[in-house]
């Protein structure tokens, strides 16, 4: 009896057995994340963007070391740079009256995101005069589920290190470092990362995807771009969405419950609040301005927001902020609440992301 159960497992092993090989060579094969490639292809981007170029079909890459890459090639020192996560890399140059600018942000920013890229700076001796720091609720949570950091956590360390914090600095990267990697090897086996492979076979015929990633002096067309100041410039399939296609989308966020970073955010992780505190007092002493910005999320989901009582540190996150930059003499601008400025359906891409041409309303309080 025991042998015939025995029998059945490996029948069922065997018969996954090819499924599974599947989903592994595939994966590998495209790696559209570029979990299992060397840091060429990062190195390349940020080539092309220090040589004034803009960049066509930006796909998946690691932003974290791209960054790096960029800043560490930079010709001249930047007077003012953007710190954020994707909620405030439209912001360009433009905006700055011709001072030299970079736009640093990076998707799904943690608050190690912003003090390890900025660490890169310091490190090179191209401290800015102004950074602005584009501050998310989810920077405050400790289960905001954000690793992506992980991949400059030497950077991280370095900074909180020179901040006075008292770690044990090799231990903490090689720490990190190791649980990046676990989880970006792990991709070989997403079935997320097979459906977005698969995706990119459909969509590019094959392999060749990555060629069509071109350096361009064009700045818009069918694709994304990213522009040689840091910024992103978004294709038609995000900015030609219409309003119903937009409001479907942000509907179909909250049925899910999808509310990125925010999950378990039942209080402010002391650890996060003492890095923000302590890292502003760091750039100060640099004599670096700081300028605290709040991108406001799309109406419908903020009122999904203020009406979910597991969310209610958002609104109380504006709060704590505002009055961090009144009592330290720091200018901060916009609001998680859309409703101050009268935003409506129109005026977003999705549940999190202002359009475009009303980012520089947010800066006229």
């Amino acid at each position: 009896m025991k042998e015939n159960h025995t029998k059945r497992i490996l029948k069922k092993l065997l018969f996954f057995l090819p499924i599974l090989l599947m989903l592994v060579i595939v994966n590998f094969a495209v790696d559209p994340s570029n979990s299992f490639r060397t840091s060429d292809f990062e190195r390349q981007l940020a080539d092309w963007i220090n040589n004034g170029y803009n960049i066509e079909g930006i796909y998946d890459f690691d932003e974290r070391i791209f960054q790096e890459f960029c800043i560490e090639k930079f010709k001249e020192r930047k007077e003012v740079i953007v710190l954020g996560s994707s909620r405030g890399i439209q912001i360009n140059q433009e905006m700055f009256f011709g001072k030299t600018f970079f736009n640093n942000c990076v998707s799904g920013a943690s608050l190690e995101d912003l003090m390890a890229v900025y660490n890169i700076y310091d490190r090179c001796n191209l401290n800015p005069d102004i950074i602005i720091l584009s501050i998310d609720p989810w920077m405050f949570n400790k289960n905001n589920d954000q690793t992506r950091w992980m991949s400059i956590s030497d950077e991280y360390w370095q900074l909180k290190n020179k901040m006075g914090f008292k770690t044990a600095l090799f231990k903490k990267i090689l720490f990190n470092k190791t649980v990046f990697k676990i989880k970006k090897y792990s991709n070989v086996f997403s079935i997320s990362h097979f459906q977005h492979s698969i995706h990119i076979l459909l969509e590019y015929k094959g392999l060749e995807y990555k060629k069509n990633i071109i350096k361009t002096l064009n700045s818009n067309g069918e694709t994304n771009f990213k522009i040689s100041d840091g910024r992103i410039s978004y294709g038609p399939h995000i900015t030609k969405k219409t309003q119903d296609e937009i409001k479907k989308g942000v509907l179909y966020e909250i049925a899910k419950k999808n509310y990125f970073g925010l999950n378990n955010f039942k209080k402010f992780n002391p650890r996060l609040k003492n890095d923000f505190e302590k890292f502003i007092e760091y750039l100060e002493s640099k004599n670096v301005k700081v300028v605290i910005l709040l991108f406001p999320y799309h109406p419908i989901y903020y009122k999904s927001i203020e009406n979910n009582p597991n969310l209610n540190l958002v609104p109380e996150t504006e709060i704590y902020l505002k009055k961090f930059a009144e009592e330290n003499s720091i200018d901060i601008y916009g609001s998680y609440n859309p409703n101050i400025y009268d935003l409506n359906d129109s005026d977003f891409y999705d549940e999190m992301h202002l359009k475009k041409e009303n980012i520089p309303s947010i800066f006229k309080d």
